[in-house]
């Protein structure tokens, strides 16, 4: 039987030894892999948005291990609001949850803040809250950034499955 390579590791191998060992030292003490690597080709992802060049070290062949994660997220908007943006509902914890992806505004705020995609500064939540495609992007870098975050969604996780895990290769921090 004849296992398929990963596209990103046949380009480690094509990469050579620096490459290997700079990616282990990287994965082994949580380090970034620097984008100085022989023959690496820094991307932003592009579906993401924002991500910082030193910060990712991500192959065009490497885009397409996001496309699972981007139908978890379809099928959690469709679990949490059924797709529509213009939701706003009491959760079982008293807090309202707003949008396609029914973040609540402490969430919202936190990761949203920390990824750069929302002014520290802005008063009123409200008024970017319920964008779906910001919603997306959080919970896209939510999960990249750390797999245990679909905590945030335990009950649709209950029916959907856990989100899928993402190349290693590509690190936010």
């Amino acid at each position: 039987m004849r296992v398929r390579q990963n596209p990103a590791l046949k380009k480690l191998s094509i990469m050579g030894f620096t490459a290997l060992t700079s990616l282990a030292l990287s994965l082994m003490t949580g380090a970034t892999l620097a984008t100085s690597v022989t023959n690496t080709t820094p991307d932003v992802l592009a579906e993401v948005g924002h991500i910082k060049l030193e910060h990712s070290v991500v192959s065009k062949e490497d885009r397409t291990d996001l496309a699972p994660l981007k139908a978890w997220i379809e099928d959690l908007k469709e679990v949490e609001s059924q797709k529509r943006e213009d939701i706003k509902i009491l959760d079982t914890n008293g807090r309202y949850s707003y949008g396609c992806l029914q973040f609540q505004e402490w969430t919202f705020r936190h990761y949203g803040e920390e990824y750069g995609l929302i002014d520290p500064d802005l008063e009123n939540v409200e008024d970017v809250i319920y964008d779906c495609k910001l919603q997306q992007k959080i919970t896209m870098l939510m999960i990249l950034d750390d797999h245990s975050n679909w905590k945030h969604w335990r009950n649709s996780v209950r029916k959907i499955g856990m989100p899928p895990r993402v190349s290693a290769l590509i690190s936010l921090k």
